[in-house]
């Protein structure tokens, strides 16, 4: 809303006015609402970024096998793992991207839309797709990323780097992204939202009052 405003309305207003236009919309249209939120989320998240990914990749750098010729002499650190800055023992690291895989599937919004499932083969197949087409939007978002740190604004604000490059592009770039940014935010809260009135009407509401 900042960069999108020009800075007319504040992060915190921002904050408030996208909570509540999520909670009026969670209230109104309830399940329903928060998985069709996901799907126009994902829809706009996979097409919608990898495009953006790829016009700033061209805009700036010329490209991605021009972008891996300018990263590589200046920025070889950004092409290895972990990254630049950060060494930690190899179990050390290995231990949290195994528990982060395993806390991935306690998510209760992740539960919530399990339910909502028509099939046990709806499920099944996006259990396959979803980690294809995830590993082809952030590879592209990582790449584009590396790229970037030829912008000294960028590292000079790196969580609105992408807001940034948006800008610098034009209108349509900035609203594209805002329009991204906003449906992930929809989506992903709505879910939160969605998995927390759950717990309490089952767990609270239902205890107080059986019939409820």
């Amino acid at each position: 809303f900042e960069y999108a405003s020009d800075g007319t309305i504040s992060q915190f207003w921002g904050m408030v006015l996208g909570l509540a236009v999520i909670t009026l919309f969670v209230s109104l249209g309830g399940m329903k609402s928060v998985i069709s939120a996901n799907v126009f989320q994902g829809i706009v998240l996979i097409f919608g970024s990898t495009a953006l990914m790829v016009y700033f990749v061209y805009k700036f750098v010329g490209g991605f096998g021009a972008g891996f010729e300018m990263a590589s002499p200046q920025f070889p650190d950004m092409l290895t793992f972990p990254g630049p800055g950060w060494d930690p023992p190899t179990p050390y690291w290995t231990s949290i991207v195994i528990l982060s895989g395993l806390g991935g599937f306690m998510w209760p919004w992740a539960y919530n839309k399990l339910f909502a499932g028509d099939s046990l083969r709806s499920i099944k197949v996006s259990a396959l797709l979803s980690p294809i087409i995830y590993a082809i939007f952030f590879s592209s978002f990582v790449f584009t990323a590396i790229f970037l740190h030829s912008q000294e604004q960028v590292l000079a604000d790196v969580q609105g780097a992408f807001l940034y490059v948006a800008k610098e592009s034009g209108p349509f770039a900035l609203g594209m992204l805002g329009v991204i940014i906003m449906a992930n935010s929809v989506g992903t809260v709505s879910g939160i939202m969605q998995a927390i009135s759950t717990t309490v009407s089952r767990d609270i509401a239902q205890v107080l009052k059986s019939n409820i």
